[in-house]
């Protein structure tokens, strides 16, 4: 493998590393897709700079989240662009995941290249993380991109700082057996000839004269790492933890100099800087709640880490999703991160270099988010930390020169790079439909309230309301203080004649979330169909004074006041209804009426 042909190689992996994503490019937005975007309000305003003054779910239609603990503004910028540049439709969205995940395999290459010095090694790596079936979860899904992007400046950080390191380790200062012998002079000037050293001298370039110093390959370098690691923070909150990695690379090193200490110091600088800009967008820098037992969080997280180490091995597994309380207890999982964690400590002196970086990687990327392991697909808590596991598994360079690689050895990489494809593609469709996602995360999980809730969407858009209504009802077991699950199962309930159920729920979904619109205008509907005309203006206010906007409201509380002839109080309502749905037939046929009426008034 010669310097000049390794590029074509690493393009070559590059580009394979978008062959299994192709089917995505024709699906369509899921899960927090369509609250991140597609129903986003933010995302359809002109300035995509709005988003690092607000959170990460600012503009989105989602209810019941609570406070949002996310600031990722460079993730929602780029979804801006998408947005604005394809029409806001799924497509460019997958492509950009796909470009991101290619640039990221090319440059993870380059980055195994330089720390395991070989260049066969540093591709094989490269192929595995293209066509790993976990990343998947991060690729094919739109929302994913929040860690496509710390990964990806995470990994150019990490480029930039090994150059930084290669080119002090290059410029060791000569030793004092091999250092010039000069001649000693006098700084005494002879009469009629100027000193060298005096002050003002106007002789040639040998005079003395010092030039500018321009800026160091070193400088360059680390200026580059730092800011790419400004972009992976402002990304996701996750790779606040990469300047741990970065103080022990630099406390394995010999050589150390002023810069790199530096910008040692630099990258927990930037990470005070991204704090500090979250807390003022979002004035906190807790992203959840201290938990109840530090035990019971240990326990958890560590049973969460030895499953994820055994996924990075036993890729072939299908599932996507898994509960919480698998990991409550001791079981195998407890015995594998406790062997994962404990192990290299024996073996510490015995590793190299890029092996040991490769398990403080795991370590630090992958040990403090274990926990979160049951929010979301299993794909994207490792994808990161699995780069990780390459530096442990890749071994020591052994190339010589002119020697190649058996084509044995070759062919059975492409066949082990198909073999897993073939598993990336079955684990990707699971991602072409929210009916397909939904029904695995029930399946997978039981006790997952996100997917029953989500389901009930599903079967509730589909026109599948018995379906939708078991599925709320599940939910509901699970956690009883879901306002919009309460709110949607009493439409459901409404619409198949079942009014006293629909009143409770209503009721409920009011009392959980008293700021709920939707539910305030679904509850003075039903009350005013069951004569109680007062407390459905009342609830009608209510919806008004919480969404001004809100045309179905106006229409609805301006017809009660119609029907009790207060034209007065109807006119500005159904003007301001007018104004927002000015192609609303009803709107339209009951402010014709009213112009009638107060003709004939007059």
């Amino acid at each position: 493998m010669t310097p000049r042909r390794f590029p074509f190689f690493v393009l070559a992996v590059a580009l394979l590393a978008a062959l299994p994503y192709l089917p995505t490019l024709g699906y369509p937005f899921v899960w927090d897709d369509a609250d991140i975007i597609a129903n986003n309000t933010l995302i359809r305003g002109n300035n995509p700079f709005v988003y690092f003054g607000n959170s990460f779910w600012a503009g989105s239609p989602a209810l019941g989240l609570g406070k949002d603990p996310y600031y990722r503004p460079l993730t929602n910028f780029t979804f801006w662009l998408d947005y604005h540049a394809g029409g806001g439709k799924p497509l460019l969205f997958h492509l950009h995941n796909i470009l991101i995940f290619c640039l990221l395999t090319a440059l993870l290459i380059l980055l195994l290249a330089r720390l395991t010095r070989s260049r066969w090694g540093a591709l094989y790596g490269g192929l595995l993380f293209a066509v790993f079936p976990l990343h998947g979860d991060v690729v094919a899904y739109v929302s994913g991109r929040t860690d496509l992007l710390m990964s990806l400046w995470t990994v150019v950080s990490a480029c930039a700082f090994a150059r930084l390191t290669a080119q002090v380790t290059s410029r060791k200062p000569p030793t004092a057996d091999r250092q010039p012998q000069t001649a000693t002079c006098s700084t005494r000037g002879i009469r009629g000839v100027s000193s060298p050293l005096r002050r003002g001298d106007s002789s040639n370039a040998d005079s003395g004269r010092q030039e500018p110093a321009a800026v160091t390959p070193e400088f360059f370098w680390s200026i580059i790492s730092l800011l790419a690691y400004a972009l992976a923070c402002f990304s996701k909150e996750t790779a606040l933890v990469f300047p741990v990695l970065i103080l022990v690379w630099f406390a394995l090193h010999r050589e150390k100099t002023r810069l790199q200490t530096a910008t040692v110091l630099g990258f927990f600088l930037v990470a005070v800087v991204y704090l500090y800009a979250r807390f003022s967008v979002l004035h906190t820098l807790a992203v959840f709640k201290a938990p109840s037992s530090v035990a019971g969080l240990l326990l958890h997280s560590l049973n969460s880490f030895g499953l994820n180490c055994g996924l990075q091995v036993a890729f072939f597994f299908p599932r996507i999703f898994f509960e919480a309380r698998l990991f409550n207890g001791i079981s195998a999982f407890t015995a594998l991160g406790a062997v994962v964690l404990l192990l290299p400590l024996f073996l510490w002196r015995r590793l190299w270099l890029a092996a040991l970086l490769g398990y403080v990687w795991l370590v630090v990327f992958l040990l403090p988010f274990a926990s979160l392991m049951s929010l979301g697909p299993a794909g994207r808590l490792s994808f990161l930390p699995g780069i990780g596991i390459l530096l442990l598994a890749l071994p020591r360079s052994s190339e010589q020169p002119g020697r190649k690689l058996a084509p044995g050895r070759i062919v059975s990489l492409l066949v082990a790079a198909l073999a897993l494809g073939m598993v990336l593609n079955y684990r990707n469709k699971v991602w072409q439909s929210e009916s397909a996602l939904f029904t695995r995360m029930v399946a997978e999980t039981p006790s997952s309230v996100a997917g029953h809730f989500n389901l009930a969407t599903v079967h509730d858009r589909e026109g599948n309301r018995e379906l939708a209504a078991t599925e709320y009802r599940a939910a509901l077991r699970l956690q009883p203080d879901i306002a919009a699950a309460h709110n949607n199962l009493g439409a459901i309930l409404q619409s198949a004649s079942e009014l006293d159920s629909a009143l409770f729920h209503y009721r409920e979904a009011v009392r959980l979330q008293p700021g709920y619109p939707q539910a305030h205008n679904n509850l003075a509907i039903l009350l005013r169909a069951a004569g109680d005309t007062r407390g459905a203006i009342a609830e009608f206010q209510r919806a008004i004074e919480l969404r001004p906007d809100d045309a179905s409201a106006l229409y609805n509380l301006a017809r009660i006041h119609f029907a009790g002839r207060d034209f007065e109080s109807a006119s500005p309502l159904l003007e301001r209804a007018v104004r927002l749905r000015p192609d609303d037939a009803r709107i339209r046929a009951l402010a014709k009426e009213m112009q009638d009426s107060l003709r004939g008034q007059h």
